[in-house]
């Protein structure tokens, strides 16, 4: 990955749905995310070290979804390539790319605190 790509349009939409409710489901979404973003990464891991195929694959799928719905696009990508990987019987050099994938979140979780204050301090639409 190359940065940390944020498509914002997805979580605006939920906000724009209901600019209360919404908030606290985008602020619910992201909480998930990094609460489970350390097993789907060591699930990874674990895969890579045991040759498990099927482990990485599970690990990559689910990060994969977790971060297309924060719009998180260049770790989707990164974990659909792993998956993709995985899938084809290949693990050389998937430990690098869960690396990569987990120094990325630091990152995401900058974007996102910063524009969940930015939606925060938008007034509510009458």
């Amino acid at each position: 990955m190359t940065g940390v790509e944020l498509d914002r349009s997805l979580l605006a939409e939920l906000v724009e749905m209901d600019p209360v409710e919404g908030l606290e489901l985008v602020r619910d979404l992201v909480a998930i995310f990094f609460r489970e973003a350390p097993a789907r990464l060591d699930l990874m891991r674990c895969g890579v070290s045991l040759g498990d195929r099927d482990r990485v694959v599970r690990g990559a799928h689910a990060m994969k979804g977790a971060a297309s719905g924060l719009g998180a696009i260049g770790m989707a990508e990164a974990c659909g390539r792993i998956e993709c990987l995985a899938r084809s019987g290949s693990l050389t050099g998937l430990s690098a790319e869960v690396d990569q994938v987990e120094a990325e979140l630091p990152g995401l979780a900058w974007q996102l605190d910063g524009y969940l204050n930015q939606l925060a301090r938008q007034p509510l639409a009458d």
